[in-house]
């Protein structure tokens, strides 16, 4: 079952924290081009961890960096989220780009990666996820909601 979340930027204050503390690693997903993917989860969390595929906003037709995310992407890991961003879309190449396929490729990577014990993916439940994505990975997500 997929679950839909569209999330919405403000630079209003903090966002709120939960009550874990998070940590943030960068991983590296094959897929033919090595991609990074940013993931934000919960320290000293009791199992089972929920998990989003989040995908960026683009600004101008480039990438927004994943660091304009870091304090949204933190709120959620410390409610007990493993959160995987991907950085999607390389922009400028002859490489063709669909946002909402990066999407839902980093579920089956994550899948994957839980297959073979890699915290924290092993630690989430990866039979009910939930995407989310902000600007043109708002659209993704909307997208995907619909296949």
């Amino acid at each position: 079952m997929l679950t839909l979340a569209v999330l919405g930027l403000s630079t209003r204050g903090a966002p709120l924290k939960g009550p874990y503390a998070t940590q943030h690693s960068k991983m590296t997903m094959p897929d033919p081009l090595p991609r990074h993917i940013d993931v934000y989860f919960p320290l000293n969390a009791s199992q089972p961890l929920r998990f989003l595929s989040f995908a960026h906003g683009a600004e101008g037709g480039w990438a927004i960096l994943p660091i304009v995310y870091t304090s949204l992407l933190h709120s959620l890991a410390s409610w007990g989220y493993v959160v995987a961003a991907t950085r999607a879309c390389i922009m400028g190449s002859n490489v063709p780009c669909h946002y909402h396929e990066h999407q839902l490729s980093v579920i089956d990577w994550a899948r994957a990666e839980a297959a073979k014990g890699t915290p924290p993916f092993a630690l989430a439940n990866l039979s009910t996820v939930g995407i989310a994505g902000h600007s043109m990975g708002g659209e993704a997500t909307l997208y995907n909601s619909e296949a």
